[in-house]
């Protein structure tokens, strides 16, 4: 325990600031009205009525981010040492005599692997008193929904091309936020150029501006800027023509559009971060699904998110569709989807002790509604389902 004490230490220090406010000031501001020829009007506090500020980064922030990655970094890199030599290297002595011992042994392990995985979260946050919900999230969402699904590739054999080839490979692969690229014929990762490193930092620094001027213009508002339903977002008295009334669907757009620029900009960071660091080249996360997706399944499958895409089409849709038509393993792998995206859900709005009062109980907390996720992406594997019947039964009658 003692050559742990330093580490912690310096992770403990490290996270000092809770970042559960934002208390930077403005650099300077700018009153916009006035930019466009109006009267200058000032409030009490002496700043213009449609004044913006811009505040430079918190470095603090910055340092905790990066940190807690570096955590879960190690978390996969332990993980894949456990699935590379107990379950992958264990794969080709199975023989007739043995298999079924094999089997177990490789569920086993596997279980384990999950469940250091599953409890990471919780006690990261828990032992660092994480208190900022934007590295809350990080702490549970990249390296430990990762190890999860890359433990079930090694599981059922359908990890990436070469990346079993080596123990380093392999560690490099499972401990990597990013899907590293392997070049197909030397099956050595492709080393990233300098083109590419400046072409993706200049993409995360406009990313990052963006972002900033949609949470200034909309955050004021609550990303809603129609006044909707009267009920409880959390709760279900909502009727039909609520739901699809004009202001409610532009508020879901804006708050959706949010989602994208918060993964954006945070998939480009880990890209700049993972290229200097490691020098390996990665593949793209985000393409803009919003607006460039020509269909639910494009949407899914080739803009939004291909990270998550890939490890769930490995580690779900390839070994449920050995047993299950196509359609009901893509249903399996939306299902895997709404099932982690609950757990984060728990995981970002852990309570602390210090939070709770006498019963135990956190009356001033927000208390997620849990179900919807796992609702949201069972209705689009259904969507996905009969966009592909229905475009065979289109093809069927085209091509007659």
């Amino acid at each position: 325990m003692a050559s742990c004490d330093p580490i912690t230490a310096t992770v403990t220090s490290m996270a000092a600031d809770k970042l559960d406010a934002d208390l930077r000031q403005p650099s300077f501001t700018f009153d916009v009205a006035f930019l466009l020829g109006g009267p200058k009007k000032e409030t009490d506090e002496g700043i213009g009525v449609l004044s913006f500020g811009v505040m430079l980064p918190n470095p603090s922030f910055w340092v905790q981010l990066i940190g807690f990655l570096a955590l879960g970094v190690v978390l996969g890199y332990v993980v894949a040492i456990i699935n590379y030599n107990l379950i992958i290297k264990r794969r080709g002595l199975q023989d007739s005599s043995c298999s079924y011992v094999r089997k177990v042994e490789k569920y086993l392990v596997g279980s384990i692997s999950i469940s250091l995985c599953l409890v990471f979260p919780y006690l990261v946050i828990w032992t660092f008193n994480v208190r900022n919900m934007i590295i809350k999230f990080c702490v549970a969402t990249i390296m430990p929904v990762l190890t999860i699904f890359h433990t079930m590739e090694a599981m059922f054999g359908t990890s990436p091309p070469c990346v079993e080839s080596t123990m380093g490979r392999y560690a490099l692969y499972s401990s990597s936020p990013l899907e590293v690229c392997f070049d197909q014929t030397t099956c050595r990762p492709i080393t990233v150029k300098l083109k590419q490193t400046l072409e993706a930092a200049r993409a995360f620094g406009l990313a990052l501006v963006v972002l900033g001027m949609y949470q200034s213009t909309l955050g004021p508002m609550g990303y809603e800027p129609f006044t909707t339903m009267q009920a409880p977002l959390d709760s279900m008295d909502h009727t039909i023509r609520d739901l699809f009334s004009f202001g409610h669907l532009v508020n879901n757009l804006v708050a959706a559009l949010l989602l994208q620029l918060y993964l954006t900009a945070f998939c480009l960071g880990l890209k700049v971060v993972t290229n200097i660091i490691v020098g390996v080249e990665t593949k793209d996360v985000m393409s803009n699904a919003i607006f460039r997706s020509s269909s639910p399944s494009d949407f899914w499958g080739k803009k939004w998110n291909t990270l998550i895409h890939g490890v769930l089409k490995r580690a779900v849709f390839k070994p449920a569709v050995r047993h299950f038509p196509k359609s009901m393993a893509a249903t399996a792998a939306f299902f895997a989807s709404g099932l982690f995206h609950e757990w984060i859900l728990s995981a970002i709005f852990f309570v602390h002790d210090y939070e709770k009062d006498e019963d135990g109980q956190c009356k001033l907390c927000y208390h997620p509604s849990y179900g919807r996720n796992l609702l949201f992406f069972v209705i689009n594997a259904i969507i996905i389902a009969v966009e592909y019947y229905v475009g065979e039964w289109h093809s069927g009658i085209l091509c007659r």
